[in-house]
């Protein structure tokens, strides 16, 4: 490992016009073992054969191959996309994850006043709509009782920006 520093350390010394000598005193970022690499490559890798499993799966002629076969391509999916979050992490901080505990963080929660009223104002919208067919379709109560939770949330913001106006029209 130390060689194959010293050789790159020496092959951009002569690039950058440096005589070797100096090029000794050069210091290479540590790069942790190349693990952002080994990252790289096994998504690269889980990448691939997702898709070359995904394009057989119509070919796949029995009921219970086909389904092991589609779960293989959701753990790789799973794989790649956790790859990705230790690579945005690697590239913000310089810190290297472990791929196999970068799994999906905890969904912060819902923060209306990163939004405008009317982002808000349709998000409400479309939850109702969602209740609605949730209803209809007998989805589970937990469910619909989110929604009505996110709705509640949106509203008792909105009431929140009215009352500095309505105390103004009072005086």
């Amino acid at each position: 490992m130390d060689e194959l520093r010293e050789l790159r350390a020496r092959i951009a010394a002569l690039k950058a016009g440096i005589k070797p000598v100096a090029a000794k005193q050069i210091k290479q970022p540590d790069r942790q073992d190349f693990g952002i690499d080994t990252v790289v490559s096994r998504k690269n890798k889980a990448y691939s054969q997702m898709n070359r499993l995904h394009a057989t799966l119509r070919h796949i002629g029995d009921e219970e191959g086909r389904r092991l076969a589609a779960l293989e391509v959701l753990r790789l999916e799973r794989e790649v996309q956790n790859c990705w979050r230790v690579i945005d992490h690697h590239t913000a901080t310089g810190q290297l994850l472990d791929v196999d505990k970068a799994n999906d963080p905890e969904e912060p929660p819902f923060d209306p006043s990163e939004y405008s009223i009317s982002e808000l104002n349709r998000q409400v919208s479309v939850a109702k709509a969602y209740i609605s067919k949730a209803k209809k379709e007998g989805y589970p109560a937990e469910k619909i009782e989110e929604r009505k939770q996110f709705i509640q949330t949106i509203n008792d913001y909105l009431n929140e920006l009215q009352k500095p106006r309505d105390s103004k029209r009072g005086s």
